[in-house]
């Protein structure tokens, strides 16, 4: 079928064979007025965009659900549980392999840990790292073959390790460690704790090694 102009141009096509095409404006499902080239639209359920392939029967659709988030979901087969692989809210927030699975940027293939939920970051020649920032401040996890794995403060800030949401060990910025303490007021490193005995155990078990604490001065 052949929809022509009053000058005999084709303006639209629809053939069981060959191209389906339309040259002008855009084009709505559900609407009279799109406004995008192709623009899907439900008045009351969702509205979705799906393919899928023969071959393997794999689907993947695309929809917004009633709390407004788009979906991004996928089905091994027709009639099969569909899985939200992404979401992402009016809000902004985002949400990545929902149903499982691994994620992995700048690799085709995630290596994964086992069988746990893996991100791998990956760059074969300069390494890989995660930057968290506030502002114009700072912190990375970073690996690369030459310094190994690094993990710090790239602002004037606390480094803090945490155990049942509590700080266990504080290294601040000149390079002082404090453990049970944010604040090391003597020493390079300072245990510290508030009316209850305070011990440092060098502990051999075995019986046939020596136990030291080695204390030095200049070159002896």
């Amino acid at each position: 079928y052949k929809f022509k102009d009053s000058g005999g141009t084709t303006n639209a096509q629809i053939g069981i064979t060959g191209n389906s095409f339309i040259t002008g404006g855009n084009v709505g499902i559900g609407t009279d007025s799109p406004n995008s080239n192709l623009h899907v639209y439900a008045a009351s359920n969702a509205p979705t965009f799906r393919i899928s392939r023969a071959s393997n029967g794999q689907v993947w659709t695309q929809t917004i659900d009633s709390s407004a988030r788009f979906l991004l979901q996928e089905a091994a087969s027709e009639g099969g549980t569909l899985n939200t692989r992404l979401s992402i809210d009016d809000a902004g927030e985002t949400l990545l392999c929902m149903n499982g699975g691994s994620c992995g940027i700048g690799t085709v293939s995630v290596n994964q840990n086992g069988s746990k939920t893996t991100l791998d970051i990956h760059h074969a020649t300069v390494g890989a790292a995660i930057r968290l920032r506030q502002a114009s401040n700072s912190a990375l996890i970073r690996y690369d073959d030459t310094n190994g794995l690094q993990v710090g403060t790239i602002a004037s800030k606390n480094l803090s390790f945490e155990t049942a949401d509590t700080t266990a060990m504080t290294i601040d910025t000149s390079q002082k460690i404090g453990i049970g303490t944010a604040t090391v007021t003597q020493g390079q490193v300072e245990i510290y704790k508030n009316g209850a005995d305070t011990e440092l155990c060098i502990h051999e078990d075995a019986g046939t090694h020596e136990s030291r604490l080695h204390l030095r001065r200049g070159g002896t």
